[in-house]
């Protein structure tokens, strides 16, 4: 069977968007291809996929195996919501070019995932709020896969760069290869980036060391060899996390039995 190009909306509660399942306990639903297909949760504890409801009665579990979906686009709106629910009699259900979205962005996988037995997979686990991608890779360890990001709603940032936390709390810089900036839009305030497997990410303004320039004596005068310079200043300029620019000059005077005193 193919199911594509349909765009499906939820709003009521503990409904699904799609469900496979088997006629019965021992029949799986098995070798569809779902093509372009997007889903839309409005309302809270709804779920996007479902393998797991049999055709005829709730009570029973279904099985869903060997069935792949390319292009799908699962969009929470609500405040949870879960994307996937399978169990243990679901294989091998292959998801291709898979897009998790929510109102402050987006979360493209760039490799194939595929869902295996018995797994729910919610907000709780995978989530795009504002300024911060998470996936707890622990738990899904199948969504620790290569990623495009995309964040909204983060305008007038002048110098804005890529955080990582591997405990999900304490940011650092996350430099290439892991990261890579693809795109900024400060009017918009669409930030786009790739990474290579997940955590936390989230985009903060970054501060550049200041430019310094030598007023008198250069540093190659103030060698091991030479300290017998008097005067060393520095003056550099700088602006801090507020876009504040000042200027300071540092004096320095060279002691020929202590060093440099500043």
């Amino acid at each position: 069977n193919l199911i594509k190009n349909n765009i499906i909306t939820i709003n009521g509660s503990s409904s699904a968007g799609i469900v496979l399942a088997g006629s019965n306990e021992t029949t799986a639903a098995s070798s569809n291809v779902l093509l372009n297909n997007r889903v839309d949760l409005l309302a809270p504890s709804n779920r996007a996929i479902d393998f797991t409801f049999h055709q005829f009665d709730e009570s029973v579990d279904g099985n869903a195996s060997n069935n792949n979906f390319t292009n799908l686009r699962i969009n929470i709106y609500a405040i949870n919501g879960t994307y996937f629910r399978t169990n243990n009699g679901s294989t091998n259900n292959t998801f291709y070019n898979l897009t998790i979205g929510s109102l402050n962005g987006s979360l493209n996988f760039l490799q194939d995932i595929n869902l295996e037995f018995d797994s729910e997979i919610s907000t709780r686990e995978l989530v795009v709020s504002f300024n911060r991608s998470f996936i707890n890779s622990t738990d899904i360890g199948q969504f620790n896969k290569s990623a495009r990001i995309i964040l909204y709603n983060l305008t007038g940032l002048s110098n804005p760069g890529i955080r990582v936390a591997y405990n999900d709390s304490d940011f650092e810089v996350c430099p290439p290869p892991g990261c890579n900036t693809l795109d900024y839009n400060p009017t918009s305030g669409t930030f786009t980036f790739n990474v290579s497997h997940f955590t936390t990410y989230s985009i903060q303004e970054t501060n550049t060391a200041p430019q310094i320039t030598f007023l008198s004596q250069t540093p190659d005068t103030l060698t091991s060899r030479n300290l017998y310079a008097e005067h060393l200043v520095i003056n550099y300029s700088f602006v801090d996390t507020n876009l504040n620019a000042s200027t300071v000059e540092l004096f320095f005077k060279v002691n020929s039995t202590e060093g440099i005193d500043g």
